[in-house]
């Protein structure tokens, strides 16, 4: 990519992908992917990022004919009837973003991945006053 002043360095963006199950494992970098990412997108994975579908899923489609070690793991967990789980550098994601792509902005449209102070904790109940 190249900005005012010249060739931006390269900034990786690390993601891990592996089976539910643990068996196998993938790394790569995600800012292929960023490049040509919408902001849906960008916001979907500095959301949800985990195992299930959303951005995760678009992530794989989008690697998976490029790399054959994430092929490998994705049929493998075809096989064995088991997810795939990701994660992602959140921080990494939004610095590129800022760098690469300032027309996304996503940092003002994510949420914050705590809860707001005095939220009740996911799996937790607040107490009513009944």
């Amino acid at each position: 990519m190249v900005s005012r002043r010249g060739r931006l360095p390269h900034q990786p963006v690390p993601v891990e992908i592996w089976s539910a199950d643990g068996a196998l494992k993938v790394k790569l970098d995600a800012a292929l992917w960023l490049r040509t990412a919408a902001l849906h997108e960008v916001d979907m994975l500095l959301t949800n990022a985990g195992p299930g579908a959303g951005a995760g899923a678009i992530l794989i489609r989008f690697f998976e004919p490029l790399n054959d070690e994430l092929e490998i793991v994705a049929k493998y967990a075809k096989e064995a009837e088991t997810e795939l789980c990701l994660r992602v550098d959140r921080d990494a994601v939004l610095s590129w973003v800022r760098t690469h792509r300032a027309d996304l902005a996503p940092a003002d449209r994510v949420r914050a991945e705590r809860p707001a102070r005095g939220a009740p904790r996911r799996g937790h109940q607040s107490a009513s006053t009944e």
